[in-house]
């Protein structure tokens, strides 16, 4: 007796087969952002995943339960969506593979957000949450630094998931990186350098100005210092600097602040 030949599927059932095969991959969970030990930055944006909350009031717990295949990714280390009145949750796994536990950063590096709810869920159970945004006194915030700035303290072999909620009248920018603690303010240290040459700059030539209009009397000179000095305002608050520094208790100030700056630019440096 012959032996029998296994059945070939038809090209109806290799489709079907096709399909279960490409709802089955996307329906895996969020992978881990693996931490090696000696990493000194890593940006998490490409590697996390998004949902948009219409109506914006859904919790964390519910929106735990939002299906996988409801989650979009994005390849951008500065993903930017633009104008909406969604609130836009972000999420992602983290992966510490040290052998000491040692304190990261997670930076959010957009600083005119209204709204930021940041939150950190252990293997336990555990949670930490933070309130930000730029609609809240600076004080709040857990470090000083002109972008969304908290502190994770990360143990060894141990997995964490990271949510975020992000809601703003703003353009909705969130490129979000992780730091070792040490290598982030390394790098800071050079970047207020670099802010510190523009705003003596800045500040160079309004006394130079200031200085050729009480010599000549002409009102020129006064609006060329009134344009000099709203481009350093408008800088100063998409840096995050002006909330940091100038105004740290005035919200309200620092909502109207890029508007402010930009209309005295504009007027006075016709």
């Amino acid at each position: 007796m012959k032996g029998l030949r296994p059945a070939i599927p038809g090209p109806g059932l290799r489709l079907v087969l096709i399909v279960l095969l490409l709802l089955a991959g996307g329906a895996r969970a969020m992978p881990d952002v693996i931490i090696q030990a000696g990493v000194l930055s890593q940006p998490l944006s490409p590697l996390a995943q998004y949902y948009f909350d219409r109506d914006g009031n859904r919790t964390l717990a519910e929106i735990r339960t939002v299906p996988e295949a409801r989650w979009i990714r994005s390849h951008s280390r500065a993903p930017v969506f633009g104008y909406r009145e969604d609130a836009l949750w972000i999420r992602t796994s983290l992966q510490y593979e040290g052998r000491q536990p040692q304190t990261w950063l997670l930076e959010l590096a957009y600083p005119l957000l209204d709204s930021v709810d940041i939150y950190l869920l252990t293997a336990s159970g555990a949670l930490s949450h933070w309130s930000l945004g730029d609609t809240q006194p600076f004080a709040h915030r857990p470090l000083a630094a002109g972008d969304f700035l908290v502190p994770l303290r990360l143990e060894p072999e141990q997995r964490y998931q990271v949510y975020l909620r992000v809601q703003t009248s703003s353009s909705l920018s969130v490129p979000l990186n992780l730091w070792q603690e040490d290598q982030y303010f390394a790098v800071q240290q050079s970047t207020l350098v670099g802010h510190g040459l523009y705003y003596g700059i800045i500040l160079i030539m309004v006394l130079y100005n200031l200085f050729i209009y009480f010599s000549v009397r002409h009102v020129s000179y006064l609006y060329y210092i009134g344009a000099a000095l709203g481009c350093a305002a408008y800088v100063a608050t998409v840096q995050g600097l002006g909330y940091q520094f100038l105004w740290p208790e005035q919200p309200w100030f620092n909502e109207v602040a890029v508007a402010a700056s930009l209309s005295v630019f504009g007027l006075l440096g016709l």
